[in-house]
């Protein structure tokens, strides 16, 4: 329901949108219903505001940390008096409807399982917002356009599969806190059409300042004590950047030390069960053993994969058996260290 104050403009409100199998140009309008696929989103703030930051997860439906925290910092802007919002806020717990029903009940939250596509390599804006296809990736992704179209900031609310706290962008900046996340990973070729990458790829044409990832941990269990803290986290940095006109009780400026760089991913040599040879975090120096795969047929035998530079395991496969061929384990290869006092 719109709450309406002095300023009409003024928004606290709920939407959803329904996704089905014809939802093709009319984005956005109930047509006729056929999976019954709800996308729930809120938005906060004025509309007319210059700032306006769009909040997304769940892309992936395994990711459901993210969410649990996203709806917590729904409560905590619904506890913030209007007239302190210097933005116009939306934000979407549950992107994609598809992968949550496919994760409930089949055990595969990142995969279309149509055509075994990961979700967060559909967004191919400028090749195929006009498509006509009914593939779901399509679907989503043009339905994610038409949410996201009009807000020149955009945070997309990760959880790796088996990792701690990361963040994706296209350029560092050292007058940015970005939540505390001291692992920085910029981006940059091959396109690999991701939201976060397609944003910065068409960031003149929708006016777009700012396209990053967040990947919050999931080596934690969903405590609420948790889920509240990252949902701490995020309020803050909206009343850090201006977003949110408060001011933070007993603040002290803080340093960090942020490792800047690219990732490198590790995949499996055989298949086998994994033995891994650090703590995620840590620094892990150039030749040392990543993991070793034992195999199926020769359980006496290891085969290690060693480290190419010195780095930081950021997130490791779930599993504790792997396919040669399938991915292992995820490094940020630093390329610099930043410091940044907020």
């Amino acid at each position: 329901m719109k709450k309406q104050t002095y300023d009409s403009e003024i928004y606290n409100e709920s939407k959803k949108i329904i996704l089905n199998e014809n939802y093709q140009k009319g984005m956005g309008k109930n047509t006729s219903n056929i999976d019954n696929y709800m996308i729930h989103y809120f938005d906060f703030g004025r509309k007319r505001n210059k700032n306006k930051i769009y909040i997304q997860s769940q892309l992936h439906g395994n990711e459901t940390f993210s969410t649990l925290v996203i709806l917590e910092l729904k409560k905590l802007l619904e506890k913030t008096p209007n007239r302190y919002f210097n933005s116009f806020i939306r934000l979407v717990p549950r992107i994609n409807p598809y992968s949550w029903h496919e994760y409930l009940y089949n055990g595969n939250g990142r995969l279309n399982p149509a055509n075994g596509k990961d979700w967060n390599r559909s967004f191919e804006w400028g090749q195929s917002i006009s498509d006509n296809s009914f593939d779901r990736n399509t679907t989503l992704s043009n339905l994610t356009f038409s949410l996201i179209k009009d807000f020149n900031f955009i945070w997309d609310i990760h959880t790796p599969e088996n990792g701690i706290e990361h963040l994706y962008c296209n350029h560092f900046s050292t007058d940015k806190s970005y939540f505390g996340i001291e692992n920085i990973i910029e981006y940059g070729e091959p396109t690999i059409y991701s939201l976060d990458e397609a944003c910065t790829r068409l960031q003149k044409q929708l006016n777009i300042n700012e396209a990053i990832t967040i990947e919050l941990p999931s080596h934690i269990h969903a405590q609420a004590k948790n889920v509240l803290f990252w949902a701490d986290r995020l309020y803050r940095e909206l009343i850090s950047r201006g977003f949110v006109h408060l001011k933070i009780d007993n603040h002290v400026p803080i340093t960090r030390k942020f490792r800047v760089g690219q990732w490198v991913d590790y995949y499996a040599d055989k298949s086998g069960i994994i033995q891994y040879n650090f703590e995620l975090g840590e620094l892990i120096q150039t030749g040392a053993e990543l993991f070793n795969i034992i195999p199926f047929d020769y359980i006496n035998d290891f085969y290690p994969t060693k480290n190419t530079f010195e780095g930081y395991p950021i997130c490791i496969r779930s599993k504790s058996m792997v396919d040669k061929g399938n991915w292992v384990v995820r490094v940020l290869k630093v390329d610099r260290y930043e410091y940044s006092t907020t």
